[in-house]
C-alpha cells in the first residue's frame, strides 16, 4: 500500500495535547482489569484466551479483554508490529484504512481509522483518535500503548456514509514474560447506532482474537522499523511521521524529522525478518548533508544530526537491501 498523505509539522511541539484523554482510556483499563470482577470467560480461539462483560445496553458491544503469549519477542518489537497504520492492516482484518494525523510529542499522537461495515446492511464505523505509547527508560520494559476517541473537526471532519464510533479504551499491555511477551488486549467501544445482537456478540470474540493475529503477523513478517523512543531519553528532534509501505519487493519505512538545536541522536531497530537481506538507510531532505547513518548490521542503526542541522527538515528511509 502506498503512503498516506503527510501531517503537517505540530507547532509548539513536544505538547501535552490528549494527554488527559490518554490517561482517563488507561485508567479506565486499569479499574477494569484490576478492580473488576465482572469479567465472564469466554474460552480459547487461536491461542487467546478471552473474557467480555455485558454492556448496560443489551445491544451494545461487551467490554473484551484477551491475553495471549507472544514467544521470542521484545516489548519494543510487537509494539512495532502494532503502532502504524500499515501494519495494522495485517492483524485487523475490518480495517479499510489507517493513517496518522498529527504527532504532538515523541509519544502522543492523533490518527483517523475507517472500518468496514458488519454487513450488507450495516454501515460502516470510523473512529477519530489519539493515542500513546508508555514505556519505561530501559528497552523490553513494559509498555502500554492506548488509543481513545477524541474531536478534531479540523483534522478529522465526519464522513458521509459512515457512522463515527466511539473507543473509550483500547489498550494494549505488554509486559515481558521469559524470552516472550505476555500481551493483553483490551477494548471499550461504542459503535453507535442500531445493529443485531447476533453481530455484537460477533464482535464480542472477533475484537479480542486480534492478538492471536498479531502474534501471527509478527512471526510471519517481523516488525516495523521503529525509532527507540524510552522515557526521559526521548530524541530532542521533532519527529513529524513514522510511516512504512509493506507493498512487495520494496517494504519502505519513512520518518520525516525536524533536527532540534544542537548533536541529536536518532536510534532505529529493524527486523533481520522483514529484511533478511539487510537494509539500505537513506536520508533526503535540506538537512541531509547534516545527517551521519551508522547501520551496526544487527537490526540496530543510528542516525546522528550535526549541530547545524537545526531548521532543515530530513526524511530518513529504510528499505531492504
Amino acid at each position: 500500500m502506498p503512503f498516506a498523505p503527510r501531517p503537517a509539522p505540530v507547532k509548539d511541539y513536544p505538547t501535552e495535547q490528549y494527554s488527559s484523554e490518554v490517561q482517563a482510556a488507561l485508567d479506565f483499563y486499569h479499574k477494569e482489569v484490576v478492580e473488576s470482577d465482572a469479567w465472564q470467560d469466554a474460552g480459547d480461539r487461536d491461542g487467546t484466551h478471552i473474557w467480555k462483560k455485558p454492556d448496560a445496553d443489551p445491544y451494545g458491544v461487551p467490554t473484551v479483554k484477551g491475553t495471549c503469549l507472544i514467544e521470542n519477542a521484545t516489548t519494543d518489537e510487537v509494539t512495532g508490529v502494532l503502532v502504524l497504520p500499515a501494519m495494522r492492516k495485517l492483524w485487523d482484518t475490518r480495517v479499510v484504512q489507517a493513517r496518522a494525523l498529527a504527532r504532538y510529542s515523541p509519544r502522543i499522537f492523533a490518527f483517523y481509522t475507517e472500518m468496514a461495515g458488519l454487513s450488507w446492511l450495516v454501515w460502516p464505523r470510523d473512529i477519530c483518535g489519539a493515542g500513546s505509547i508508555i514505556r519505561g527508560s530501559e528497552e523490553n520494559t513494559e509498555t502500554y500503548i492506548v488509543q481513545v476517541s477524541v474531536e478534531n473537526p479540523e483534522l478529522c471532519p465526519e464522513v458521509d456514509g459512515k457512522v463515527r464510533a466511539t473507543l473509550t479504551s483500547s489498550v494494549w499491555h505488554l509486559v515481558p514474560k521469559g524470552d516472550g511477551v505476555e500481551v493483553t488486549y483490551l477494548v471499550k467501544i461504542a459503535l453507535n447506532g442500531a445493529i443485531a445482537a447476533s453481530l455484537v456478540q460477533a464482535l464480542a470474540t472477533e475484537i479480542p482474537s486480534c492478538v492471536s493475529r498479531v502474534r501471527d503477523a509478527y512471526y510471519e513478517h517481523g516488525h516495523s522499523p521503529y525509532i527507540v523512543l524510552l522515557k526521559g531519553k526521548e530524541p530532542k528532534s521533532q519527529i513529524n511521521i513514522e510511516d512504512i509501505s509493506l507493498k512487495d519487493p520494496e517494504r519502505t519505512w519513512i520518518a520525516n524529522i525536524n533536527p532540534a538545536t544542537g548533536d541529536d541522536v536518532i536510534n532505529l531497530r529493524y527486523s533481520t525478518r522483514m529484511y533478511p537481506d539487510g537494509v539500505k538507510i537513506t536520508s533526503s531532505g535540506s538537512g541531509a548533508s547534516h545527517a551521519r547513518i551508522e547501520d551496526h548490521k544487527d537490526g540496530k542503526a543510528t542516525v546522528t544530526f550535526a549541530n547545524d542541522a537545526d531548521g532543515t527538515e530530513i526524511e530518513i528511509q529504510i528499505s531492504p537491501a
